[in-house]
């Protein structure tokens, strides 16, 4: 077999904002530095030596200031050499490193609020729970804070231990990067390496670089834009080698992805690279500092990874179709790892499981309906243990009436539960219960990476949000809610429901046998699975249930009467069957009445077969 590729981006680049020489005028840059950009490819530019902030719409042939300097330093409407910009998508703010005038400041509607002051700050970055990180280049440190809460000095998650090359101390800390676990990357630019510091550790790791400043494959001189993408992979512009180089955490291959052809400023050049952004279709934006221009390379190899494992197709092929993500197989006989052991009530049985939640550990956590209870399966155990419900069937606060699904709330650990028959949505934690949400028909449950809560209404045809926190309102229609009907704005008994990174939500729209996927604030969904009534056909769906989607928009979702799997990416007449679809049965490849999916962090497949009792796990074939 060939040896897969991985991403590759065209050499030659196009210039997306300034490339007009140094100036001031709104067509120009000087020494820009942090970028960002946004769901629409609007680019948010720290001009830093022209003291502003600004925007450069897609497809603009200039750009609009948002926030500037007008001449005197510290008003609070001033900014002086700023070095990065995110915006807050909560609230569209602008959160300015405003360098100069030592302070993190934001932007709203011209209205300005320091957020921090008296730091030496470099580079900001936000994570999905909204805490704040601010790089300090002095203190040689990376500090966070809660959104909203900046009183105080925050938490230091890097260095801190005074200026050093040892794993606990940085040296002139840039551009920072905040992963799903809240592991911090930092490039530490004068030790010419890229550091992370898993959460909570008291060391980092080096993960790039660290062998001495110079312009060999593993070296770095003084690397400062950073980003890591979904499969751990490592982009770091490599400042004084006007390039931008790859890594994988953990490997040795090591890679030039664009420039390296030395300082100038021809398409395929870079001089002195900066800020690194991707846009969502994997194009990567440099910030090519004293070229005063912001560089767009157009990628050119659409590619699947598991972490660092990788295969290619060209744009022109379109996707992969085998041995990768979109054509990802798991092995046809499962594993059995909760469950199996018959009916009943005991530790290792269930009876009518229906959904499940995995955690990063790969404990499982199981709606037992019928035994009105939830239970926690850790790895590789012989039997649960009870972490909410068991105290029968009840409408006590300690008690669970037909409880159909549970997540797990990943910032306080509590467990959040859809208790059916007790029309109310509850939360536990270290054993107190609170109601969240009650007088609900509620099914199904699912959390968003900013902490909204989605809640399956089966009776009012229809799924509503709420804010985590705020529940003493109605919560915001986002699908169905006009009545009953298979219509593109109604629904017909939704169950499971799935929320993607750009807060879509997709719906098993149970009795129009169909997925629905509805937009942030549309007014109606699109059908992206079924939808051809009720049979047995590829591109038909009988009674769907549980329901996941990849990182690629393909919808996995079980039918349930038909006893397989089902895979579709949207916009394809057709599914195809990735697991069971051998009958009603109870061997290892058949399923009786499956609900409830989900996948691990290692792209295995667990099922909840229901009819069997069992949770299965499909072993993803790499």
């Amino acid at each position: 077999m060939a040896k897969p590729k991985v991403n590759k981006w065209k050499q030659n680049a196009i210039t997306v904002a300034g490339g007009n020489g140094t100036g001031q005028k709104i067509n120009q840059l000087n020494c820009p530095a942090g970028i960002f950009i946004d769901q629409k490819k609007n680019i948010f530019i720290a001009d830093l030596d022209n003291h502003r902030i600004v925007e450069w719409k897609y497809n603009a042939k200039e750009g609009q200031i948002i926030a500037a300097r007008d001449g005197k330093r510290n008003r609070m409407n001033e900014l002086s050499y700023p070095t990065d910009v995110i915006v807050d998508q909560q609230n569209h703010s602008i959160i300015i490193a405003d360098k100069g005038n030592r302070r993190v400041i934001r932007w709203l509607n011209q209205n300005q609020q320091i957020l921090i002051d008296n730091i030496d700050c470099s580079r900001l970055a936000m994570d999905k729970h909204e805490c704040l990180y601010v790089s300090d280049y002095k203190k040689n440190e990376v500090r966070r804070w809660k959104m909203g809460e900046y009183d105080n000095e925050g938490v230091v998650v890097a260095g801190g231990n005074g200026k050093g090359d040892q794993l606990n101390q940085l040296n002139s800390p840039r551009f920072i990067f905040v992963d799903e676990d809240q592991s911090v990357y930092v490039t530490d630019r004068d030790n010419h390496r890229v550091m992370k510091w898993r959460k909570d550790a008291r060391e980092g790791i080096v993960v790039a670089g660290g062998n001495g400043k110079g312009g060999h494959q593993d070296q770095f001189s003084e690397p400062t834009g950073m980003i890591v993408d979904h499969f751990g992979k490592i982009y770091v512009a490599d400042q004084g080698n006007h390039r931008v180089m790859r890594w994988c955490e953990g490997k040795k291959e090591v890679e030039v992805v664009v420039g390296g052809n030395g300082e100038g400023n021809q398409s395929n050049q870079l001089n002195r690279p900066t800020g690194l952004c991707f846009d969502d279709e994997g194009n990567l934006y440099v910030t090519d500092h004293f070229n005063h221009r912001i560089q767009k390379f157009e990628i050119i190899f659409i590619t699947v990874q598991i972490k660092c494992e990788i295969c290619e197709n060209t744009s022109d092929d379109g996707p992969c179709s085998t041995d990768n993500k979109i054509g990802h197989k798991w092995k046809q006989h499962a594993i059995t790892v909760a469950g199996g052991n018959g009916k009943g009530q005991k530790l290792n049985q269930f009876n009518g499981p229906t959904a499940i939640f995995i955690d990063q550990k790969k404990n499982i956590f199981i709606a037992d309906v019928h035994n009105h209870r939830i239970v926690e399966w850790e790895h590789d155990a012989k039997k649960g243990q009870i972490v909410a419900g068991g105290n029968g069937k009840g409408d006590r606060i300690d008690q669970l009436d037909r409880p159909t699904d549970v997540i797990i709330d990943r910032r306080n650990h509590s467990i959040i539960i859809a208790d059916r028959d007790n029309r109310r949505v509850i939360q536990w934690m270290n054993e107190k219960q609170k109601i969240l949400i009650h007088n609900i028909d509620c099914s199904r449950l699912a959390i968003d990476k900013h902490g909204f809560l989605y809640v399956n209404d089966y009776m009012n045809n229809e799924v509503r949000r709420w804010k985590m926190g705020e529940y003493n309102n109605e919560g915001v229609v986002v699908a169905g809610g006009h009545g009953k009907g298979d219509q593109l704005n109604q629904l017909h008994y939704p169950t499971f429901i799935f929320v993607d990174e750009e807060q879509s939500v997709y719906v098993t729209d149970r009795d129009n046998r169909r997925v629905m996927k509805w937009r942030k604030d549309a007014r109606e969904g699109i059908v992206v699975a079924g939808g051809n009534g009720e049979g047995g056909n590829l591109d038909q769906l009988s009674l769907p249930a549980g329901l996941i989607v990849d990182d690629l928009g393909q919808v996995y979702v079980v039918d349930f009467d038909h006893n397989r799997v089902m895979r579709w990416r949207e916009g394809k007449e057709k599914g195809e069957i990735v697991v069971g679809g051998n009958g009603e049965g109870d061997q290892s490849n058949q399923l009786n009445g499956a609900s409830g999916l989900f996948f691990d962090d290692e792209e295995n497949l667990y099922v909840v077969d229901d009819g069997n009792d069992r949770v299965q796990k499909f072993e993803i074939i790499l």
